[in-house]
């Protein structure tokens, strides 16, 4: 058994923030209020006001609304955040983007 812990270690880190996947925004919810609501228990904001650990490759509305729709490894699917919502908060989180160190 000791021997099976340190191996499944990884594996937890990767599932350790499971965000609110059932969140289902309101019709006209500021995009701000979503990233609060749906996005700040894993995603932390910089002194800056800037969400640094976004890759330049995917600092683009487009590819943040794929993201929040369909997921990653390490981040849950949104599927109910649609339509405009999703525009709107994908359109948020581009804007937060900053250089990656």
């Amino acid at each position: 058994m000791n021997k099976l812990l340190p191996a499944m270690l990884p594996f937890t880190q990767l599932t350790a923030c499971g965000g609110n996947r059932d969140y289902i925004p309101e019709p006209g919810t500021s995009a701000e209020k979503m990233f609060e609501q749906a996005c700040l228990e894993c995603h932390e904001i910089d002194a800056d006001g800037k969400y640094s650990k976004l890759p330049s490759t995917a600092a683009n509305a487009g590819a943040i609304a794929e993201r929040i729709q369909g997921g990653s490894l390490m981040m849950p699917a949104f599927p109910n955040i649609q339509g405009e919502e999703l525009e709107r908060l994908s359109a948020y989180v581009a804007t937060l983007a900053g250089p990656k160190d």
